[in-house]
């Protein structure tokens, strides 16, 4: 929870060290496209991502914050473990 605005947030984790280089721009497709229509009220609102990479400069790991709301619109929460 952000203890400022009382926000739940959800974190989106994508392994991407098995992706391949379509795969990764997808993805970086996928945040440059929410930072143009942030505001837009019926989008997913990106509050932040991370892109880790390994020792020989290769994509690892892909993380994406957003508020809960936009993901559950009223559904169960559920909790999925990315292994």
């Amino acid at each position: 929870m952000c203890p400022t605005k009382r926000t739940i947030l959800a974190l989106k984790r994508v392994t991407l060290d098995r992706a391949d280089h379509e795969t990764y721009q997808s993805y970086t497709n996928e945040i440059e496209l929410l930072k143009r229509l942030k505001g837009h009220d019926r989008i997913i609102q990106l509050v932040d991502h991370q892109i880790t990479f390994s020792p020989n400069n290769r994509p690892k790991v892909l993380l994406m914050v957003c508020p809960i709301s936009y993901i559950l619109k009223g559904k169960k929460l559920a909790i999925l473990i990315d292994r």
